[in-house]
C-alpha cells in the first residue's frame, strides 16, 4: 500500500499545527501516514502569519524543510472552484 497523498487548505493546516497529541503537533502524526501538499495561496497566507503565531511558525518550518510540499494541483477551475465558489487556497 502506498502513502496517501492529501491536499489541505489553510484552516486544516493551521489546526493541525496548533493542536498537539502526545507532545507533537497533529500534523506530525498525519505526516507518518500522509504526504501533505498545500497550494501556493495557502503557503502565502501562512507565511505572512509565521512570524506572529506559533502554529503558523510550525507550518512555515514544515514548508521550509520540505516536509509539507507546495504544489499547484491540476484542477479545472471552471469545473470545481467556480462551481463551489472557492478561492485558490480552499
Amino acid at each position: 500500500m502506498g502513502v496517501l497523498g492529501i491536499i489541505i487548505d489553510s484552516s486544516s493546516l493551521i489546526a493541525a499545527c496548533k493542536f498537539h497529541v502526545d507532545g507533537l503537533p497533529v500534523i506530525e502524526h498525519l505526516r507518518t501516514v500522509c504526504e501533505i501538499t498545500i497550494v501556493p495561496a495557502v503557503r502565502d497566507e501562512v507565511a505572512l502569519a509565521g512570524s506572529v503565531f506559533a502554529d503558523a511558525a510550525v507550518a512555515k518550518n514544515l514548508m521550509d524543510t520540505g516536509r509539507v510540499q507546495v504544489n499547484t494541483p491540476t484542477v479545472l477551475q471552471s469545473s470545481v472552484l467556480d462551481y463551489y465558489r472557492l478561492g485558490t487556497g480552499e
